[in-house]
């Protein structure tokens, strides 16, 4: 009985989470509204993050646009809700002391009505955050851009476009930013009927920030980016605003409170219950992607094939370069079992391109015959707020899959360039299973001094990566051109071990720190720890 309860609760708040969902993503538009290409999808052709909202308005799309031309702060400002208008004001400009609060005006501003592609438009006081005029066609489309730091401004000259590109240059080589596209569409329907879509793009930085402002901000949207919608069609259709008018600011603004005071209890009780729904769809997210990634990596481990010539003998050496036959006899495995399977721990720190190193612990799964792997790993990326996913190669192809709370997807990708760079680190982390390195996919080279050239065939692809050896035969590093999915294309790469451990009467690395290294410089992402690792124990932990 307490079961079937347990399952209904959590098909409801699945049920809840994902009806959250939609309504952050979209209101008031049609599929094709929300699935088609608008005019300003070229600014960011390939957004983490997108919201569609949408209105009809009786009108003409000539009688609305003069009230989108004069959008922005210092303007006619956003036409959203006043009491919207009214926070922003007081608690995050801080201005109640220093400025009156000036409602959206409710009549067409001419010194406003002039805009260009290339004007910056306020979004704040002394442009704090600004928008950029992106495209612009007379009563059919109107688009912005930003780029801005996520909760915090400072204020610079518009009219210095160096100052402004400096600006934008610091936030995405420093992070964190936030950087969207914000387009306005009129479609009219007939001649005194037209749609008014508003579009929303979005690429933050760092990647886990995209997960945890996704369903928040597009919730909020629906308020505020509704709001606004509703207001230009209020002041482009103006009888229809009733008796609370400009004219009217005493009676407008008791009204209006006295709607607020009633509003609050069930605004509170709305968002206890939101929090509450969305800790227990956390939860039964978190426990459904361990289920799946869970049957996963049993799917992996039952392909294995048992090794051939299942000891390590020195006659199996002989083939191999000198420098790689010290690294063998070094890592202990002359007289042992080739391995089928391996599985290990990890702990450590990970950053994403220089923007703050933070905890992760992972697990990992490898198979010797054929070539597999899956890293399981959590990331706490700030408090409360852990990313969790799965990096996976099988039947040579790479898969790669992160959520945000178990929930939003950060990253889901497959195939293509990532096939050649888990390739490449399956070749790369046989340093924890050095028996791998006698499989029949496998060729070496000699190189100058204490380094050897391996090659691995699999899946259809080529790869190879240079392993530098010491001279009692520690293996010290790895380097490979390969593929850095955060950019897109191939980089310098390179694995450091800085310490040996034995596990089972195995030696092998078991401290390190991994880089790219651009033209700019290296960049270290990830700093791991071994602490466990077993072989021929097919099973999760």
């Amino acid at each position: 009985m307490h079961a079937r309860v347990g399952v209904s609760w959590a098909a409801g708040g699945l049920l809840v989470a994902s009806g959250l969902r939609r309504l952050a993503h979209r209101t008031g538009v049609s599929d094709e509204e929300a699935y088609g290409s608008l005019p300003g999808d070229e600014v960011i052709a390939h957004p983490m993050l997108e919201w569609n909202r949408g209105i009809t308005i009786a009108a003409s799309p000539e009688a609305i646009w003069p009230w989108l031309v004069q959008l922005g702060y210092g303007r006619a400002g956003w036409y959203t809700p006043e009491a919207f208008d009214r926070f922003m004001h007081r608690w995050v400009w801080r201005l109640e002391q220093t400025y009156p609060f000036q409602p959206s005006p409710w009549r067409i501003l001419p010194e406003h009505q002039q805009l260009a592609v290339g004007d910056v438009i306020a979004d704040g006081p002394q442009y704090a955050a600004y928008l950029r005029v992106m495209a612009l066609q007379p009563a059919r489309h109107l688009v912005y851009s930003s780029l801005r730091h996520p909760w915090r401004g400072e204020p610079v000259d518009p009219s210095d476009e160096a100052a402004l590109t400096a600006r934008e240059e610091e936030l995405r080589a420093g992070g964190p930013y936030l950087e969207f596209s914000w387009a306005f569409v009129l479609r009219p329907v007939t001649a005194q009927r037209t749609r008014l879509l508003l579009r929303a793009r979005s690429n933050v930085a760092p990647l886990w920030l995209a997960g945890l402002l996704d369903v928040p901000i597009g919730l909020v949207d629906v308020y505020e980016g509704g709001g606004m919608l509703r207001g230009i069609r209020a002041r482009a259709t103006q009888p229809s605003f009733g008796s609370c008018r400009s004219r009217m600011p005493s009676n407008c603004k008791s009204r209006r409170m006295r709607t607020v005071r009633k509003m609050m209890p069930i605004v509170a009780r709305t968002v206890l219950g939101l929090v509450s729904l969305g800790a227990a769809a956390t939860v039964v997210g978190r426990i459904v992607l361990e289920r799946r990634i869970a049957g996963e990596i049993d799917a992996l481990l039952a392909d294995a094939q048992p090794a051939p010539s299942a000891t390590v003998s020195e006659a199996d050496l002989e083939r191999l370069p000198e420098p790689v036959r010290r690294w063998l006899r070094y890592s202990q495995i002359v007289g042992t079992q080739r391995p089928t399977t391996v599985r290990l721990r990890q702990e450590g720190d990970f950053q994403l391109e220089g923007r703050g190193w933070r905890p992760y612990q992972a697990e990992q799964y490898f198979t010797t015959t054929p070539p597999a792997f899956l890293w399981k790993a959590s990331f706490t990326m700030a408090p409360l707020v852990l990313v969790v996913g799965r990096d996976q190669y099988r039947g040579g192809q790479a898969s790669l899959q992160m959520r945000v709370l178990s929930l939003v997807p950060v990253a889901n990708k497959t195939g293509g360039g990532l096939n050649q760079g888990d390739l490449l680190r399956y070749l790369g982390e046989l340093q924890w299973f050095p028996a791998g390195a006698l499989a029949d996919h496998i060729s070496w080279e000699p190189l100058e001094g204490d380094a050897a050239r391996a090659t691995m065939s699999h899946g259809g692809i080529t790869a190879s990566m240079t392993f530098h050896f010491g001279a009692e035969g520690r293996l010290l590093e790895e380097r490979a051109i390969r593929y850095n999915d955060a950019r897109g294309r191939n980089e310098a790469w390179v694995n450091r071990n800085d310490a040996d451990a034995e596990f089972g009467g195995l030696r092998v690395p078991a401290a390190g720190e991994a880089r790219w290294e651009y033209d700019s410089g290296p960049s270290p992402y990830i700093r791991w720890r071994v602490t466990d690792l077993e072989q021929d124990r097919p099973a999760r932990y």
